[in-house]
């Protein structure tokens, strides 16, 4: 992985690696508003954000959840906890 300039083991790539804009994905919220633990990012245009949601989930095992009213099938909340969730 390269680097990112960005602290944190070997357990928070993830996180660093979507806090980077490696994966593409766009942070919805601004930068002072962000959570440790949510990265909420835009659904890229002509993605089925259920599909992938679902492709995740049946796949690998990886939920992610979908934006709630007017974000609702715009974002993905994607929660960052760790080993401690599973």
């Amino acid at each position: 992985m390269p680097s990112t300039g960005l602290t944190g083991g070997s357990r928070n790539r993830p996180a660093v690696s979507l806090r980077a804009g490696e994966l593409d994905l766009t942070p919805d919220v601004p930068l002072g508003h962000r959570l440790p633990t949510l990265t909420t990012v835009t659904v890229p245009e002509g993605v089925d954000e259920l599909g992938v949601r679902k492709a995740l989930l049946d796949d690998y095992g990886i939920e992610i959840a979908g934006g709630l009213g007017a974000f609702k099938g715009k974002v993905w909340r994607i929660g960052l906890m760790g080993y401690s969730t599973a």
